[in-house]
């Protein structure tokens, strides 16, 4: 498996691209509620219990994210890159009490799995620079066991150029 994500900064300015959807969820989940009055008519009457409402939230971003520093040597050849790429999956969600015990007052918390590099390399321009490993959380191919992930990153310098015409306005 092959994933590209890719930005475009100018030396000494911050880029961030995202490919992401926002997981929202409850950190806080509530209390039950029983009415300060009941009134119970008949022998198999239950008390009625509201179900308590999330009082706190919190978004987690699920998706690609690469964020990039790159300082441009004076040679425009050598380029120092900070970076932070991070891969994060929603891998499923955590129920307690387990097995629906409770039901009323059951909570369901969201588990995530991330993969995240932040490092500064010190690269040339138009090569491929080994910036760490990562591993999946599950392998991409059925049967291999604890796979690893080879993480490169390559920085292409471009150029501006004013057009080659007659009314093309010079820079003093």
């Amino acid at each position: 498996m092959i994933d590209i994500v890719g930005t475009t900064a100018r030396s000494g300015q911050r880029a961030k691209t995202e490919s992401i959807s926002e997981t929202i969820y409850p950190t806080e989940p509530g209390v039950p509620e029983i009415p300060n009055e009941v009134v119970l008519e008949g022998a198999d009457s239950k008390a009625p219990i509201a179900r308590g409402v999330p009082s706190a939230f919190e978004t987690r971003n699920v998706g690609i994210t690469l964020e990039v520093d790159p300082v441009l040597g004076s040679d425009n050849w050598i380029l120092d890159l900070n970076m932070a790429p991070e891969i994060v999956e929603l891998t499923g969600y955590d129920h307690w009490p387990p097995e629906n015990e409770l039901p009323m007052f059951t909570v369901s918390m969201p588990r995530f799995y991330s993969m995240k590099i932040t490092t500064q390399v010190t690269m040339v321009r138009g090569r491929y620079t080994f910036v760490g490993t990562t591993r999946p959380h599950k392998p991409a191919v059925e049967g291999r066991k604890k796979p690893i992930v080879l993480n490169f990153v390559r920085a292409d310098v471009g150029g501006v150029a004013l057009p080659k015409t007659s009314n093309a306005i010079e820079p003093k």
